[in-house]
């Protein structure tokens, strides 16, 4: 699949979390006609930046994984990661490990599944990633958390290197 069809793929899903093609154009104020030839596997056409934002950013309002960006970070060899804001003292410490053993154990689940027929598909493999971002995810909160405590703020991710500002 090419990258095109990944975002592409990515902008129907992030249409349909705003409420499917009438709720993504009320929600950007464009017409029904432009954001249903965004939705359409068939069109060539994608959101601006802007309305690719505004679409995105209903998602991160309601707590989801914004699926736009998302795609076009992994199109870069990246990920996206909202920076967690951490307004406990410690007390969500174990939570935070909880939550991270869950999503390892969802993590290997779904690998299991996948390689249970002794081949991955790539919609199984899709699949895993989307549960490893989840385990990033809380990764990074889990990691917040514990620099909180330390008494720094800053949320930095860099392999090989530590608290990057």
């Amino acid at each position: 699949m090419s990258a095109f069809a990944r975002i592409k793929r990515a902008v129907r899903q992030a249409i349909s979390a705003c409420g499917g093609i009438d709720g993504a154009a009320a929600t950007i104020e464009k017409s029904r006609s432009l954001v249903g030839s965004w939705h359409n596997p068939n069109q060539h056409d994608l959101p601006t930046l802007a309305d690719a934002h505004a679409i995105d950013e209903i998602a991160v309002i309601e707590g989801r994984r914004p699926e736009i960006v998302s795609a076009m970070a992994r199109e870069l060899g990246g990920v996206y990661l909202q920076l967690p804001q951490v307004t406990g003292n410690g007390e969500t410490l174990a939570l935070r490990v909880c939550e991270l053993a869950k999503e390892l154990g969802d993590v290997s689940a779904r690998v299991g599944e996948a390689v249970a027929d002794g081949a991955v598909t790539p919609r199984e493999a899709a699949s895993v990633e989307t549960e490893v971002d989840d385990l990033i995810e809380r990764a990074v909160m889990l990691r917040a958390e514990l620099q909180k405590l330390q008494g720094d703020a800053v949320v930095s991710i860099g392999i090989g290197k530590r608290d990057v500002h």
